[in-house]
């Protein structure tokens, strides 16, 4: 989580700052996609199931094993002067009566883009000139991924901790063009004073 707020705030979305692209989530109705998932309901006011496209997906860590994963097309990202957003994925927004907001979101054949966790950190300082040429030249792999989060109370409106969970598998590839197997799996909680805590970071390739 800190390694998020540390990316947004080195500047990938500051840095789209004169551009044409926006630089805010957008909210907009979604063509049908495939198993249903966002066929939504007839009347949604009254179901309390929404659908929607947003940004849920930027960054994730596994400090362990010194990585730091991208679900975005970071090698041509619009910040740097490329063509390319973050990701949008497919949201599902489930209200109960007693406002508790349940979320799964799923981010499906995406970009990935996977560096070294520490190189990544000692680059922040420099701001977008030292950034850019990072994210373009040192990934350790990438590749095309699917990545699948819930969010257990997205409004925090229950008086316990907050579950969230992200799951993702994808093909990836070295420099060298070798091809390697991705997975991931984090979860966490969030407590009610809004401190965050991880039960697992966990990022692998093989």
């Amino acid at each position: 989580m800190q390694k998020l707020i540390a990316l947004l705030a080195a500047g990938l979305v500051v840095g789209c700052a004169g551009q044409d692209a926006p630089t805010a989530v957008r909210e907009q109705p979604v063509a049908p996609p495939s198993f249903n998932f966002m066929n939504g309901p007839a009347n949604p006011g009254n179901s309390g199931v929404f659908r929607f496209q947003g940004i849920e997906f930027v960054g994730t860590t596994d400090p362990f094993r010194d990585l730091i994963a991208f679900h975005f097309q970071a090698d041509d990202f619009i910040g740097c002067g490329g063509g390319s957003f973050f990701e949008f994925s497919d949201v599902q927004w489930i209200n109960n009566v007693d406002d508790i907001v349940r979320v799964m979101s799923q981010l499906i054949d995406a970009p990935i883009f996977i560096y070294v966790l520490s190189d990544w950190d000692a680059v922040i300082p420099g701001g977008l000139p030292v950034i850019c040429p990072f994210l373009v030249q040192e990934w350790l792999y990438q590749g095309t991924h699917t990545l699948v989060g819930t969010d257990s109370d997205r409004n925090n409106s229950s008086p316990g901790a907050r579950m969230l969970t992200w799951n993702g598998r994808g093909d990836v590839y070295d420099p060298s063009g070798a091809q390697f197997r991705y997975q991931e799996h984090q979860n966490g909680f969030v407590f009610p004073d809004g401190s965050f805590r991880f039960l697992n970071e966990d990022i692998r390739v093989h």
